[in-house]
């Protein structure tokens, strides 16, 4: 592990720490809701930082090309409809408050764990820290780092609600998989957005939704195998 990312993760974690230290005196979700934000909002921006000091000139091309790729246009679409398939058809929590149906529970939702949550989790560690350290490590190695890096910031949040240590050492050991399965389908995909709905899916859907999106991988390892052919015909 490179210095740079040992410091940056210690911060990261004493951060994530103190706020959870933070919301154990409270027993408002408004409250829980805005410094959970909060936290989000100080790591993307310590992180943001941490990306512009290894890539300062690339990085909002990068996020631009990844935006606009088609691939990530489907994976947001698919991800979309099958979201709301299946919290509304099967009358998710997420969607329904005491037996009503409520859009502000969906939104919220999809506002901490969407758009801070994964995101930000996607950015920091598959896109800043596993780049970082595969230029010292193999990738399979940093794969494994970051995945246990990851989940092992979940931990203020474990001892928050009172898991036992069993727990605590199958959901690090289980985290650790996903996060190796996260890392690759970066490498295979190269966007932090589609992997941010990798990440969303695994989520409400019992860390199977990553398999939902299987067909993305397939269309783009087909598209990277047929270009390849395609240079090759041309060299001969």
């Amino acid at each position: 592990m490179t210095l740079k990312v040992a410091f940056h993760y210690l911060f990261v974690f004493l951060l994530t720490s103190i706020i959870y230290l933070i919301i154990s005196f409270t027993n408002s979700e408004m409250m829980f809701n805005v410094i959970q934000i909060l936290l989000y909002v100080g790591i993307f921006l310590g992180l943001y930082h941490f990306e512009i000091g290894i890539r300062k000139n690339t990085i909002k091309n990068e996020m631009k090309e990844q935006l606009s790729d088609k691939y990530f246009l489907f994976s947001f679409l698919f991800s979309g409809i099958l979201f709301l398939f299946l919290i509304v058809g099967f009358k998710s929590p997420i969607a329904y408050v005491n037996g009503s149906f409520n859009i502000g529970s969906i939104l919220m939702y999809i506002y901490r764990n969407l758009i801070f949550a994964a995101f930000v989790e996607e950015f920091i560690f598959r896109n800043c820290y596993l780049k970082e350290l595969s230029k010292k490590h193999s990738f399979f190695v940093s794969s494994i780092i970051v995945g246990f890096l990851w989940i092992f910031l979940h931990l203020p949040s474990y001892i928050f609600q009172n898991f036992t240590i069993n727990d605590i050492i199958i959901d690090l050991f289980i985290g650790t998989i996903k996060g190796i399965v996260l890392a690759y389908t970066m490498k295979l995909l190269n966007n932090v957005f589609i992997n941010t709905l990798f990440h969303f899916n695994m989520g409400y859907t019992s860390n199977i939704g990553f398999v939902f999106l299987l067909p993305i991988i397939f269309l783009k390892l087909n598209k990277k195998v047929f270009d390849n052919k395609q240079i090759t015909q041309r060299n001969i």
